[in-house]
Order: structure tokens, then sequence, then C-alpha cells
């Protein structure tokens, strides 16, 4: 049972990977046109980032979702149904700032 449940999580944690990758590096293209400057895009990473590390994780969904909808990128279902449940949404919310630290910052 103790396998079974391991696996489910891991599949969980993959498709959260794929959701969240799929949405960052979109926004952060439509928000670098939007802004045209690094500072601010650094800015929206680090309050993401500080309300991650808080535990903050309902608040760095709806600045998600802001930015999302500033840069009119479809806020999709799976984000919305990931929202409700506490686990799922720590999860997305840390491999949404991982991949935004991939991508501005290249690590």
């Amino acid at each position: 049972m103790a396998n079974t449940q391991s696996t489910q999580t891991t599949l969980i944690a993959e498709a959260i990977n794929i959701v969240s990758g799929a949405y960052a590096a979109p926004l952060v293209d439509a928000l670098f046109e939007l802004c045209a400057e690094d500072d601010s895009l650094q800015g929206i990473y680090h309050a993401i980032n500080a309300l991650g590390e808080e535990g903050r994780t309902i608040e760095a969904v709806q600045l998600i979702r802001a930015m999302l909808d500033i840069a009119n990128i479809q806020y999709s279902e799976t984000i919305a149904q990931l929202e409700e449940n506490e686990s799922k949404r720590e999860m997305f919310v840390k491999e949404f700032i991982a991949d935004l630290t991939d991508i501005l910052y290249g690590e």
C-alpha cells in the first residue's frame, strides 16, 4: 500500500511540474514584453518566492493568477483545482518558483 501511495504522489508531483512549466515560461515572456525591465520580473519572482517561503501559498497562487491575467494567459481549470488542495497547492507554488528560478537565473 505504501508503495502505491508513493507512486501516486510521484505521479501527482510530475503532473504539477508539467502544469507549472507550461505556465511559467509563457508568463515570463509575456511579462517581459509588458515590463521590458528585468527588475520588474525579479520583483515578481521575489514576491512569489517570499509568499511561498512564508507558507502563504494561497496568496502566492493569487499573485500568479493575477500575473497570468495581466499577461492575458487563460487560468486553467487544472490550476484552479490545485488551489483547493493544500498539499497540491504547496507543490505547485514550489514548482512554479523553481521554474521561475530556472528561467530568470538559469539555475
